[in-house]
């Protein structure tokens, strides 16, 4: 995992995949990478790729709902701001309260958040978490 920093979309495996979705016709790549993540029984090793990639997918759908924490892509915005309101507000009830399970599992039992643990940036990460979460609060 390359990464530069702990915001969602530092990472190379989260723009790798927000690429991918920017180029997709339709929602596949949000419904598998949050999926993935989320559909991952709770003993089951979640990899540190598919987490990087759910919590990209989280943020997106956050940022549907008017979530920045100031590192989002300038791709992803444009790309939201050319979707119409109707749209936004489909995906974000599709896809929220699985954004917020995919944020949950990741914390737990998973490669990612074993390397962050080890590093010095471990609670800059989960207050990323945690803000995503709370981004996503309303969506239960």
């Amino acid at each position: 995992m390359g990464a530069w920093g702990h915001e969602p979309f530092s990472n190379d495996d989260a723009m790798d995949w927000l690429n991918e979705m920017l180029d997709a016709e339709d929602d596949e790549p949000l419904i598998e990478a949050l999926g993935e993540a989320a559909g991952t029984e709770p003993d089951e090793y979640l990899e540190a790729d598919l987490g990087c990639i759910a919590l990209a997918a989280a943020a997106l759908v956050a940022a549907l709902d008017g979530y920045n924490d100031g590192h989002l892509p300038d791709d992803l915005i444009e790309w939201i701001d050319d979707q119409d309101d109707e749209v936004i507000a489909e995906l974000y009830e599709k896809h929220a309260p699985v954004a917020r399970a995919a944020i949950a599992r990741v914390r737990t039992n998973s490669e990612l958040a074993e390397l962050w643990e080890e590093s010095d940036d471990y609670q800059a990460w989960l207050k990323s978490l945690d803000e995503l979460e709370a981004a996503l609060a309303g969506a239960e």
